[in-house]
């Protein structure tokens, strides 16, 4: 029987998916916990317009997500630390920090993955940090 999950269901599926599943399977489990429903042709119909929607919707936001990130290009982030008299950092900074310095100073909230730093900066000067397809430069200055 053909079904349209309501929720994703972990190994069979994701939202608004139409599925074939054995009659037993969706009246002892699928049903009673509000997974799934049977597939009409107007639920179908409906199911079909939420997807395309959907899929619209993210290409929307990642490509709303790829101009903010050309932003970042011709941005310097300035970022005062504790070092010492050689310029090394007492503490480092990793993608996790860097990225809610980001949030915090620039405004602009980015997942600490597609922050490609090889290890934490651990020295002042500029620094050029690969983020998603574009590279924001870092400033690290040391605190006076």
């Amino acid at each position: 029987m053909k079904v349209i999950l309501l929720q994703n269901v972990t190994g069979l599926g994701q939202k608004d998916d139409v599925k074939e599943v054995k009659v037993g399977y969706w009246r002892n489990s699928l049903l009673p916990q509000g997974l799934a429903i049977e597939a009409t042709e107007s639920l179908l119909k409906q199911a079909e317009i939420r997807k395309e929607k959907e899929k619209e919707a993210k290409e929307y936001e990642k490509k709303q997500f790829t101009k903010l990130l050309e932003g970042l290009k011709d941005q310097t982030l300035v970022i005062e630390r504790k070092a010492d008299d050689t310029g090394s950092l007492f503490d480092g900074i990793d993608t996790k920090e860097l990225a809610e310095i980001i949030k915090e100073k620039m405004r602009f909230e980015i997942p600490a993955e597609i922050i490609k730093l090889e290890k934490p900066i651990k020295k002042t000067g500029i620094h050029e940090v690969p983020v998603g397809d574009t590279v924001l430069k870092v400033e690290v200055k040391a605190e006076h």
